[in-house]
């Protein structure tokens, strides 16, 4: 019995470093007036520590609005990727770029507010241009010994004295409630375009012990990291109140859309952030420990047999994917089922992610396909993928029926069909599908995958002008399949289709000749993407909705897990023997 209690308190503790040490999570859901219950309007505060906010006097108030198709907020993610929760409505900000004050969201001081170390996270979208700072969140009052720390966005000037800092993500902090020490990061904030940010305080680091992390949703770029030094001795622990969207009662408000506000008590590592997809990658090598140490001790013989060996069963278990396989397309009639292709998921030249050591098995598509194979060889049982033509140049219902009028091209010898980088000129990338009628667009329907996180990357370029050329991808999800799809109210990234990418260039280029869409499905739903050139229709040579390849790569994800180890502990605990 005493071994299974050290067992349950081993897989506590690995289950609890799953979740962040979470102070408050303010999402601005439900609701757009006080209800009864947690989590049912949009003051809430959703990590269940009943920080819920309050609204401040000042004017013009915050008020909650829908998450739009275009414009501020419309790149956020939905749903949020650390917890797969959907997001569809956010805190807007009203006040002028002149105003020095404005309205706000509060909580009075409380013990939790307290922090050594902290971390700060929000998506954010700055709506005006403005002289001065813009607060996102802060615990900060300007009187003496009142000051903790803030979290904002620099205003046409520098913030403080350091130089070529206007318009920058900064933070301020405190050691005596009384000085003020700022911390920019360098990272420039665009007025209208939506980011993810975050910065994080590690106070008995003073060795980058501040970073900061931000990504450009709008142009989906990187996530950037900058680390930074500090001299903190120890951060202040002001009584002020805590405040989303000002610092220092409700000055410099913050003037546009605000959603997601996340504060936690510790150092997050980037693996934690909201944007990032959890991983069980540390779980089995702590479950092999356990077991090891059980097999080390003679007393512990016992233990070894009935508790010990099936542990390890269960980490051989953990081990293996917790999730669903990946697929690689090649959409030509010329290159595919390659074990030396690459693409943006899979690159030699460097690719914004990977797949599994040996995954390199790439399906060629020239026609709807069922017999298909993941990235490891494994037959993709009951998986399918159909291909389909816009209905007419304007209505966006891809129509599943209509794959008779796809049109292949390739060629073996040559490169410059497409855009692949030049020293993968006889990989994937360079040859292609499109659709075979002027300004239809092109797409494909994927079903029967298993349930899941998923990133799906679109290789695709247009290569017919010398001019820039566009083309707007689309990525959506249904329930189950249909013979029509209308991806009207998709998610939509633009590829520019620089003509420098044309024949050779020296990279794969994010938004250029590829473009990546990050979401999760449930058992039958269907992926759909679609490429449609209607940028182009003004010239007759330039319209083509050309499709080189989709990557379709499965996530980890833990979420079933710890449920599963606790139920593994209850069945040793019944034992009596």
């Amino acid at each position: 019995m005493r071994n299974c209690f050290y067992i349950l308190l081993i897989i506590a503790g690995l289950t609890t470093q799953l979740s962040a040490s979470t102070i408050g999570y303010w999402r601005f859901e439900g609701a757009s007036t006080a209800t009864v219950g947690d989590n049912n309007d949009w003051l809430d505060d959703y990590s269940g520590n009943g920080q819920a906010l309050g609204v401040s006097s000042a004017t013009p108030a915050p008020n909650q609005i829908a998450l739009p198709g275009t414009g501020a907020g419309s790149a956020f993610d939905n749903p949020i990727p650390s917890t797969g929760d959907a997001n569809s409505s956010a805190a807007n900000f009203n006040s002028s770029a002149s105003a020095t004050s404005g309205g706000n969201f509060y909580i009075f001081d409380v013990p939790a507010l307290t922090v050594n170390d902290f971390t700060i996270e929000a998506y954010i979208n700055k709506g005006l241009t403005s002289s001065r700072t813009q607060y996102i969140a802060s615990q900060w009052q300007s009187d003496p010994g009142e000051r903790s720390w803030a979290f904002g966005v620099a205003g046409t000037s520098n913030i403080g004295s350091i130089s070529g800092s206007a318009n920058d993500l900064f933070l301020i902090l405190s050691d005596d409630g009384s000085d003020t020490n700022v911390m920019a990061s360098g990272i420039n904030i665009e007025v209208g375009k939506d980011y993810y940010v975050a910065a994080s305080f590690d106070e008995s680091m003073t060795t980058d012990g501040v970073t900061f992390y931000v990504k450009n949703l709008t142009d989906n770029t990187a996530l950037q990291t900058i680390s930074m030094n500090h001299s903190i001795a120890s951060l202040n622990d002001t009584p002020t109140t805590f405040r989303i969207g000002s610092y220092n009662s409700a000055s410099n408000p913050w003037t546009g859309v605000l959603d997601e506000v996340r504060l936690s008590g510790d150092v997050l590592s980037e693996s934690q952030l909201l944007l990032t997809i959890p991983t069980p990658a540390a779980l089995p090598a702590g479950l092999m420990l356990i077991a090891g140490l059980l097999l080390r001790r003679r007393r512990y013989r016992l233990a070894a047999v009935r508790i010990g060996a099936p542990l390890i069963a269960l980490a051989v278990f953990a081990v293996a994917p917790l999730h669903a396989a990946s697929l690689n397309f090649d959409l030509s009639n010329d290159e595919g089922n390659s074990s030396a292709a690459r693409g943006p998921a899979y690159s030699a030249d460097g690719g914004e992610a990977t797949l599994v050591d040996g995954e390199t098995l790439w399906n060629q598509i020239t026609a709807d396909d069922t017999t298909l194979f993941y990235t490891n060889g494994v037959t993709a049982t009951g998986v399918a993928i159909n291909l389909g033509l816009e209905t007419n140049t304007t209505s966006q219902i891809l129509d599943l029926d209509s794959a008779g009028s796809i049109v292949s091209t390739g060629s073996s010898a040559a490169v410059g069909n497409s855009g692949p980088p030049s020293h993968l000129a006889n990989r994937m990338g360079r040859d292609y599908l499109r659709s075979g009628t002027t300004n239809l667009a092109f797409g494909a329907q994927v079903t029967g995958l298993a349930a899941g996180w998923y990133s799906v990357y679109i290789i695709a370029d247009n290569p017919y002008s010398s001019t820039v050329l566009q083309m707007n991808s689309y990525v959506g999800v249904t329930s189950g399949s249909s013979t029509t799809v209308d991806y009207s109210s998709f998610t939509s990234e633009l590829l520019e289709n620089n003509p420098a990418s044309h024949s050779s260039p020296s990279s794969w280029l994010l938004n250029d000749n590829y473009a990546r869409y990050d979401l999760i499905i449930e058992a039958g739903d269907a992926i759909n993407i679609i490429i449609d050139d209607g940028f182009n229709v003004g010239s007759s040579s330039a319209t083509n909705s050309i499709l080189n390849g989709i990557q379709i790569i499965a996530t980890p994800t833990p979420a079933a897990l710890p449920g599963g180890l606790v139920i593994f502990a209850s069945m040793l605990m019944r034992r009596r023997r």
